[in-house]
Parts: structure tokens; sequence; C-alpha cells
């Protein structure tokens, strides 16, 4: 049973606010699990488009706290159906957001090259889907911070005041944990992105679709060098 909300916009920072949770002693739901549960990408495309609204139960089977985008962007529709679960949100300077949302972007940019392999261009089309609702094609300072300050203000006019922990990361422990009654854990909160632990995120899901398509990886990669070799020498 869902039992936290971690609502939040695009930033690659909710990773580490994942690793708090799970600190704490919480199975978390996010990015991570829906590409690793099978038929879970498949889901939340069909949700983005509005072709069939997600049974929550089913999907949060086995978790009890959910982070990131796209399932946090359903905080309403998640509240209706666990109307106990407790919210934490973050409210920092949308001019600091902003810098971390354009890199979430930027990080998806590089990886249209893997669109070859059909599990990871599913799950980039699911983020396509995410990053249009979210800012209608228009990632400008002036748009994005607008929506980013929207969001922040209707959280804050749908979550019951009870429910809703707003924090700043240099806070620390303490508010969440008492919010949470939870004992202050010895670890340091997590609050900087550990870009190498990022980078091996990337490469575990990278690297676990070319093992299931080794054959498609030799015949996309042989065909691009073919190719190479075929300008360089013949064109």
């Amino acid at each position: 049973m869902v039992q936290l909300i971690w609502v939040s916009l695009p930033e690659f920072e909710n990773q580490e606010y994942k690793k708090a949770l799970s600190i704490l002693g919480y199975k978390v739901y996010g990015n991570t699990e829906i590409f690793k549960n099978e038929g879970h990408i498949e889901l939340w495309n069909d949700q983005l488009l509005g072709k069939k609204k997600l049974n929550w139960g089913k999907v949060f089977e086995g978790y009890d706290a959910i982070i990131q985008s796209p399932p946090t962007m359903y905080y309403e529709d998640i509240l209706k159906n666990y109307p106990k679960a407790l919210v934490v949100m973050e409210v920092i300077d949308s001019d600091i957001w902003y810098k971390r949302v354009k890199r979430v972007k930027r990080f998806f940019s590089w990886l249209p090259v893997f669109r070859v392999f059909p599990k990871i261009r599913r799950y980039l089309s699911m983020m396509d889907k995410m990053f249009f609702i979210l800012f209608k094609n228009d990632l400008s300072a002036i748009n994005a911070q607008i929506i980013y300050n929207d969001y922040i203000n209707k959280v804050k006019k749908v979550v019951p005041p009870k429910q809703l922990l707003i924090i700043s990361p240099e806070n620390g422990w303490t508010p969440i944990c008492s919010f949470l009654n939870k004992p202050i854990p010895t670890e340091k909160f997590p609050t900087e992105v550990n870009k190498k632990e990022l980078n091996n995120t990337a490469i575990s899901f990278i690297v676990s679709v070319f093992k299931r398509n080794s054959t498609g990886l030799i015949l996309y990669f042989g065909t691009l060098i073919s190719l190479f070799i075929y300008l360089l020498f013949f064109y």
C-alpha cells in the first residue's frame, strides 16, 4: 500500500531522494522500476496517451513510496486511491530547478542512438510524452519556471496541510524523519547527484537490453561500421 508520495517535476536529484527513502526503509517505485518491471513501460505510455487508466493498486503492488515523473504527475489520482498517504515536496528557487530540468533533457538527448532496441525506444517514447505533457514543447526558462511555480502552488492547494511536508535539502533528515515518524539514519542525507552512480544506472539499463538483443546489436553496429567504410573508401 502506498504510504508516501514524493511529488516533483523532472530532475536528477530525485534519484538521491529515492535513495534517502530507501535508507528509511521504503520500497520505492520510480523510473528504474518502470524500466525493470515487465509491461510497465507500456502501461505508462497508455496512461500518458489517455488510452487506458492505470490500476494503481496493481502497478504499485509491493511498493509503499512513489517518486519521479511520470508517476508523481498523477499524485491527485493516487491520493484518491490512497487518501492517507503522506506527501513530501522539495521547494527551491525556480532558476535552480530550471538548470536541473535542462540537465535531464540534455541527458536524454544522447540516448536516441539506442532507439534501435525496442525496449529503450518505448521507454524514451514514454519520456518524450511526459516532457510534452508537462511543457508543451516549450522548455524555455520563462515557460518552465511558470509551470514549476504553478505545480508547487497546486500541490499546496490539493494536499491537506497535515499530510504535506515542504522541505529544503539543507535541512537534512530531521524534518523528514519527524514527519514520517522514522529514526534519523547515521548516513548523510543524500542531496548532490552522484554522477558516477547516474552513469552506472544508465549503463546497466543499456547493458541489460544489449544482453537480450545481442544479435541485433551486432547487426546494428556492423551496419554502421560498413557504412563508415563505404563512405570513407568508396564514396
